[in-house]
């Protein structure tokens, strides 16, 4: 058998490429290179043809090919498929063939398969729907905020009560809330209104808080258990006594009655 894997060696590499999906020990880069190679390169290749044949077809669904390769890989088996009607097959190299690919093998190779060109294709389609649809909803949402700091706009210009502009305001984010307020501060119009100047301080003390507020306690929150994290451990001594004739021992100090009737004792001698 060893014969027979050097003397057929060149085309046991292209047929070995194509079982495992992955392209090893030829120069070629894509898979209709290698079937075009066994197909045109050489008369010894012929007799085994169908073998190469039959693995290619099995997974040529999964050799990650461009439209373009897929294409010239279909006509190359066509041709391979009308010079098998020419050729005898050989049966040669069927014990070699099951040695190297035994059933098992050709099992996991299938249930751990790489994806399909097609199944790249659909995977990159959904992608590619996926920032649409998250570009739509931006898009949609940006609108919205347009309108609402229009709205937010003739309010103020109406002279409708802050308060009601305030209310509209808490009514989003505290990031989207600061961004539309300062917004409206910017707007030369809104910012010569009395009523805006004299409550702006105010909202902008308000929104600072409510965007900024929830980062400081965190911070200091986080501060604290560090403070508590380094702060000297003390060791006690705890002792379970089975006696509960008394609640103080002059020695050791208060007993703290237990559950399962016995004591828990400080050990304070010296």
């Amino acid at each position: 058998m060893l014969d027979l894997l050097y003397q057929h060696w060149l085309f046991l590499k292209h047929y070995y490429s194509v079982m495992i999906r992955h392209i090893i020990g030829v120069k070629w880069t894509n898979f209709y290179k290698v079937a075009e190679t066994v197909m045109h390169s050489s008369q010894s290749f012929k007799p085994h043809m169908h073998i190469f044949y039959c693995g290619l077809l099995d997974c040529v669904d999964e050799l990650k090919m461009t439209k373009k390769e897929k294409i010239a890989t279909d006509r190359t088996i066509s041709l391979m498929c009308e010079e098998m009607q020419r050729c005898e097959p050989s049966e040669l190299l069927y014990p070699l063939c099951d040695t190297i690919f035994p059933e098992d093998f050709q099992r996991l190779l299938r249930e751990h398969r790489p994806p399909s060109y097609n199944e790249i294709l659909d995977d990159n389609h959904k992608k590619e729907e996926l920032i649409q649809q998250l570009k739509d909803q931006t898009s949609r949402t940006r609108k919205e905020l347009d309108k609402t700091k229009e709205k937010l706009e003739e309010m103020v210009l109406a002279s409708i009560p802050i308060e009601d502009v305030d209310a509209e305001l808490e009514l989003y984010p505290a990031g989207t809330a600061w961004d539309m307020l300062r917004d409206l501060n910017a707007n030369p119009i809104i910012c010569v209104q009395k009523a805006w100047r004299d409550h702006f301080p105010d909202l902008l003390k308000k929104y600072r808080e409510r965007l900024f507020g929830p980062i400081e306690q965190r911070k200091e929150l986080t501060e604290a258990m560090m403070k508590i994290a380094e702060t000297p451990k003390v060791n006690c001594h705890l002792e379970i006594v089975q006696n509960k004739e008394t609640n103080i021992d002059q020695n050791y100090g208060p007993n703290i009655d237990l559950t399962d009737g016995g004591l828990l004792r400080l050990n304070n001698k010296e």
